[in-house]
């Protein structure tokens, strides 16, 4: 399976200690090179230096054409080389969180989860036990937001809704 991560996925979930999550779930993840240089602005050498060990890898793209034609929509370079490297490999999922990269993976019919999605399908596949403490780490340990209803929303597809 191939998958493509923007910044945003790696970033939170490393912050809080998580990370393991996608290469559990995926095996190996992807990365274009704006996202790697992104990562090395955020995290320095702390995370760099992990990311070969949860299976995370820089790969180039061939056409840097398809790049510039996605960027034309107004996003940012590390998505618009993710929603890239995620066409020219035939990903099966893009893990994106910004809103507008989102939606313009899917209108060039990119399959896209964001880190919720990552968070609930780990729980479902039992690579946690409970999502709510990683829900609650990633509200209150990194600048992701998420509003209470959308909260409350994803106890309930957990089966957290209690405070158990």
């Amino acid at each position: 399976m191939i998958v493509v991560s923007d910044t945003s996925c790696i970033s939170n979930l490393y912050q809080i200690g998580q990370l393991n999550l996608l290469t559990k779930l995926f095996k190996e993840i992807l990365i274009p090179p704006f996202v790697f240089d992104e990562l090395s602005i955020f995290h320095a050498d702390n995370l760099l230096n992990e990311l070969k060990s949860f299976n995370i890898k820089v790969h180039s793209i061939s056409d840097s054409s398809i790049t510039s034609k996605i960027a034309e929509s107004g996003i940012d370079a590390g998505e618009a080389e993710a929603i890239a490297l995620s066409l020219e490999l035939k990903a099966q999922f893009l893990i994106i969180d910004e809103k507008e990269g989102k939606k313009v993976a899917q209108q060039y019919g990119v399959n896209t989860i964001g880190i919720l999605g990552v968070i609930l399908l780990s729980k479902e596949k039992r690579l946690i036990e409970k999502a709510r403490p990683v829900f609650d780490q990633l509200r209150n340990n990194t600048s992701f937001y998420f509003s209470n209803s959308l909260y409350m929303f994803l106890l309930k597809q957990a089966k957290e809704e209690s405070n158990d």
